[in-house]
């Protein structure tokens, strides 16, 4: 039995019908409760051994039992090594298999899940000291979004397969107890969000598809995105780039479970500042019209700020100007589209010691760096992006530091 669970957040019937046809023109393949799998693996620091074709999941055909569709586990021929496995070898614990298939496997398949199931999974860490260990898991796109689909140590630690693929901690040397738990129609509700966006051409915006229980809401990092439009793309992270004008509609998916969320992109001045999240260093490739935070950077007053040359101290601005580099403080990565009339080239005054400017709307060169008088410029430009670096030129947009050993005034002449 196929299933399927639309959420439409608009009523026109223009939407419903490019919704289905979108669906049909990408080839969304919807997945059953009745075929899945989770695939787990691990490795160590060391990288001696990995161990990455281990399955656990449900399937027309398979019995609780030793079936054709449940593999063994063969272990690797090293001295030293880290495995998985689904032990049904032992008839004090759960999952004991009779002779002659009491052995440990590395797939074990179930029927289709009528009530909670668990598997029971152990790590072999065959070391003689701790290992750092990773342990994955992938290829859970089939896996419907409404399970509740859990891996527990024994100490009860929890990691919800939707909401990260991997996890990375120490092992000791000995046997390891984990179970993966499978909870049926746990998450009652299922969006993307945001559901509707405007962006100018260059802005990006952030697409999540988010699973919901009573309180417990998460973001399903195994989901899959695609775009039915013009003017743009969306990659596997839900990230959307606006390329050009035009239009569509983005679909979020997981296990057969779908939503959509409608763009609109409009022509944008040419003038962006790229952002990322945390902290950034720019400046204003143009004149704006209005110099006000609120108006040319809205969304950002309060966090953005100047550097001060006399006191060396930073500043809350609230006014932005071109030539002055700034740092702006960014919760997302976003392309700021601003207007005003392009700037070919910028003076601005500078000071003993270090200075925190900002170039013209495209690209400069060192070379094209002239100052009055001239010889005071002491360094090469210094740029920040998540650290410092040294350049030799400067992209419009882009804030950075100068170190002069006079006072003057600082042209600067795009390409």
């Amino acid at each position: 039995m196929y299933r399927l669970r639309i959420i439409l957040f608009y009523g026109e019937d223009l939407k419903k019908a490019l919704f289905i046809i979108t669906l049909c023109a990408i080839g969304l393949a919807f997945a059953d409760e009745e075929s899945w799998h989770v695939r787990f693996g691990l490795y160590t620091d060391d990288s001696l051994y990995f161990d990455d074709h281990n399955k656990a999941g449900v399937i027309v055909g398979a019995s609780m039992e030793k079936d054709i569709y449940d593999t063994e586990k063969f272990y690797p021929p090293t001295s030293r090594y880290a495995i998985m496995f689904f032990p049904h070898l032992d008839p004090t614990e759960p999952d004991y298999w009779a002779p002659p298939y009491n052995k440990d496997y590395t797939f074990d398949y179930r029927p289709p899940l009528t009530v909670k199931e668990t598997w029971y999974m152990k790590f072999a860490m065959v070391y003689s000291v701790t290992q750092t260990v990773t342990v994955w898991w992938s290829e859970i796109q089939d896996l419907p979004p409404s399970y509740l689909t859990v891996l527990i140590s024994q100490d009860e630690d929890t990691f919800n397969l939707f909401e990260q693929n991997e996890f990375t901690r120490d092992f000791p040397p000995g046997i390891h107890r984990w179970r993966l738990s499978v909870t049926l129609d746990y998450y009652t509700r299922y969006n993307i969000s945001p559901s509707e966006v405007t962006l100018y051409t260059g802005e990006t915006a952030e697409f999540g598809f988010y699973l919901h229980h009573l309180d417990d809401s998460i973001r399903c990092q195994s989901a899959q995105y695609d775009y039915s439009g013009s003017g743009g793309s969306i990659d596997s992270f839900g990230i959307f780039h606006a390329t050009s004008p035009g239009g569509g509609i983005v679909i979020a998916s997981q296990g057969g479970y779908a939503d959509t969320a409608e763009v609109t992109i409009i022509p944008g001045s040419g003038n962006y500042i790229p952002l990322q999240v945390g902290w950034n260093m720019i400046s204003l490739p143009c004149n704006p019209a209005s110099n006000l935070v609120s108006d040319v950077l809205p969304g950002y007053l309060g966090n953005i700020y100047k550097f001060i040359n006399s006191t060396g101290n930073y500043v809350d601005a609230d006014s932005v100007e071109p030539g002055i580099g700034y740092f702006v403080l960014s919760t997302r990565d976003t392309v700021l589209d601003i207007a005003g009339s392009a700037l070919d080239s910028i003076s601005v005054p500078v000071f003993t010691g270090w200075n925190m400017v900002g170039g013209p709307g495209d690209w400069a060169v060192i070379g094209n760096f002239v100052s009055s008088p001239t010889g005071i410029v002491h360094s090469l430009p210094w740029v920040w992006s998540h650290g410092y670096e040294e350049v030799d030129s400067v992209g419009p947009s882009q804030g950075f530091w100068i170190l002069c050993n006079s006072d003057g005034i600082l042209k600067i002449i795009s390409d």
